[in-house]
């Protein structure tokens, strides 16, 4: 097979497992930090970006502050970062939310249990996921052209939630 055609094979799969993915729910049900029980049927009608990293990840450790500005900027809004720390002591997890003023809310995944059922096996790895549960987009890596797109796309998805609300349920929906 000639080698663009097989290219063009490679791609044409790429883009459908890509758009797959984006149309599917990402359904979990997690234990915060503090020990509060967190799910996806909870977040419900919430933008949620899941930011997956570890204490041993520069790259992670220099997103907290544009995480914690987004965090900021959009509270109050449909919108919740949840960070999700791949770590085998959640005491250096501790101490790391801590120092970085990490004040949202945190998950531990001691045994990356959450982040394999997620596809995630790169660090830090972002799922943006939309207000009714379907996954928008998933990032891997950060920069600031990276941070810049993925708030662009957060703040989007934020105004589609809130006019999603605003329309109501959906034609044929029987609500009591």
């Amino acid at each position: 097979m000639r080698s663009w055609l097989r290219f063009a094979l490679l791609a044409l799969c790429v883009v459908l497992l890509l758009a797959s993915r984006s149309a599917s729910a990402l359904d979990f049900s997690v234990q915060t930090l503090d020990g509060k029980p967190l799910s996806s049927k909870d977040l419900q009608g919430k933008v949620v970006l899941l930011d997956f990293w570890g204490t041993w990840c520069p790259p992670c450790l220099s997103a907290v502050p544009s995480l914690r500005e987004l965090s900021r900027d959009l509270k109050g809004e449909p919108f919740v970062l949840v960070s999700v720390a791949v770590e085998e002591d959640d005491g250096e997890v501790r101490k790391f939310v801590k120092k970085l003023q990490m004040d949202w809310p945190q998950v531990w995944d001691p045994n990356a249990a959450f982040a394999r059922k997620s596809g995630v096996s790169r660090f830090p790895t972002y799922i943006l996921m939309s207000h009714d549960g379907k996954v928008l987009n998933t990032v891997v890596g950060t920069s600031r052209g990276i941070e810049k797109s993925l708030r662009a796309q957060v703040e989007q998805a934020v105004q589609s939630a809130k006019s999603a609300k605003k329309a109501g349920p959906p034609a044929g929906d029987i609500t009591r």
